[in-house]
């Protein structure tokens, strides 16, 4: 079990030993590999619990060693509030600095300077936005919760809006993949779509759609490896689906089924978003449903070329985590190619680039929910959002370097974001922060964050 982490405030040791105890019969530690020792800011509970005895004063209090970086490393530059309230989605950011931020019901350009662009957001009656991503030329696309595409201008105009999902109840909740003109379209049915801008409209009928006898996910995200032969692939609840450009399918993996995964059972579900490593390698993790959460969960890599026709894993994958009773809901590749996690219980967790875990951080929490996709910075660090509406930093070592709850921001964060000027950007609720840390940009990596570049087209071969 990895031990709570004392790095934000000192507390009374026999306090400390009772939550060392709470946390151990809660269940919700887990087995890590060696941890780095106290001049890392790391306490060993068993140790300590072994030191203590009857002649400790209760009011002593644990010291926190000098070394540990300071927690306030993040310095708030500005905030921006959108008029109109709901869900934050994704904030995206063009080559010229202009951030979009969306909330449930409004989409607004802001300048890097926190200035608003446009003097009335784009909004649309009666509908709840997805997350957006924008093309090189700016405009930005997002779908809507009854299945609409909307195109909407740098002047925050509409483009076009057309009808995608036909079936009543069915949204278009991520952010579509932009490949020039071409758009690649996942709904919660689950069907992907090739969607076609011609500048003017959405091309009607649509290239082609790629539909899976499986029920849709939740976070469910397209991903488009580049390449000589590029292909698509996105998850549903049991299944990865990799589809070619030309709408063929490419290759597909059941978790459910022996013949395409050797530890393949009932209940195993895939539970996280898709990210890519650099040689086109689908990374996700698979679960066993326990409730909500997921036992036996496990780091799937596989392969960019079927083999003999089918889908195959990296030798030695799929491999064990020890993440028990757990959802893992993200996942991004860091520089040095070693992948960060986001879960509803163990907070971050980072992996080496072999899959081995190496530590996770939960802050002073026993648990932490982080529902939304990381951002990897240039120096490793790890920017993120966890719930209620907290926003944190920890470096490669899993030490804290920020951590704040802005005041009047609203449940429910976003995937931190970076300018081409290292400004990090992040929403809560109507509220866009902007924030200089110590990365002075975005990872340069396969996956460093949602959709993996700032304008979160969800290409590999797109420069960051």
């Amino acid at each position: 079990m990895r031990p709570l982490d004392l790095r934000w405030f000192p507390v009374p040791r026999l306090a400390l030993a009772g939550l060392a105890v709470f946390a151990g019969l809660a269940g919700l530690g887990c087995k890590d590999p060696p941890l780095p020792g106290p001049d890392a800011g790391q306490v060993n509970f068993a140790e300590f619990l072994q030191n203590l005895d009857g002649g400790v004063d209760p009011g002593t209090e644990v010291p926190i060693p000098k070394d540990v970086p300071p927690v306030d490393q993040c310095k708030e530059v500005w905030r921006f509030q959108l008029p109109e309230g709901g869900a934050a989605q994704n904030p995206v950011v063009h080559k010229d600095g202009t951030i979009t931020a969306v909330s449930a019901v409004a989409l607004q350009h802001v300048t890097p300077t926190g200035q608003e662009v446009c003097p009335t957001p784009f909004t649309l009656t009666g509908e709840l936005f997805g997350s957006p991503a924008l093309s090189t030329e700016g405009t930005a696309y997002l779908g809507t919760q009854s299945g609409k595409l909307v195109a909407v201008d740098k002047k925050c105009q509409a483009k076009w809006k057309q009808t995608v999902v036909v079936s009543a109840g069915h949204a278009i909740r991520e952010a579509p993949v932009v490949e020039g003109n071409a758009l690649y379209v996942l709904d919660d049915v689950p069907v992907l779509r090739r969607i076609r801008d011609d500048g003017t409209q959405a091309l009607v009928p649509f290239d082609w759609e790629f539909k899976v006898k499986d029920s849709a996910m939740s976070g469910a995200n397209v991903v488009h490896s580049g390449g000589g032969e590029p292909w698509v692939a996105f998850p549903s609840r049991t299944q990865v689906s990799a589809v070619r450009t030309s709408g063929a399918k490419h290759w597909q993996l059941d978790v459910t089924n022996p013949a395409h995964v050797p530890d393949a059972a009932a209940g195993r579900e895939v539970t996280s978003t898709l990210a890519l490593t650099r040689d086109r390698e689908v990374l996700f993790i698979v679960g066993t449903r326990i409730g909500d959460r997921f036992n036996d969960n496990r780091l799937h890599r596989v392969l960019p070329e079927p083999v003999a026709g089918s889908a195959a894993s990296k030798s030695s994958y799929p491999k064990a985590l020890d993440l028990p009773t757990d959802h893992v809901m993200s996942i991004v590749v860091a520089g040095d190619e070693s992948i960060f996690l986001g879960t509803q219980g163990h907070g971050v967790v980072k992996l080496d680039a072999q899959g081995n875990q190496l530590w996770y951080f939960v802050g002073d929490q026993v648990s932490l929910h982080v529902r939304t996709v990381p951002a990897v910075g240039d120096d490793g660090a790890v920017y993120f959002t966890a719930e209620p509406q907290t926003f944190y930093g920890v470096n490669s070592d899993g030490d804290p370097i920020f951590r704040t709850t802005p005041q009047g921001s609203e449940l429910l964060g976003t995937s931190p974001n970076f300018g081409q000027n290292g400004t990090l950007y992040v929403q809560l609720g109507v509220s866009l922060f902007a924030y200089t840390c110590p990365s002075h940009g975005l990872a340069v990596a396969s996956w460093p964050r949602y959709q993996r570049n700032p304008r979160g087209a969800g290409r590999l071969d797109e420069s960051l």
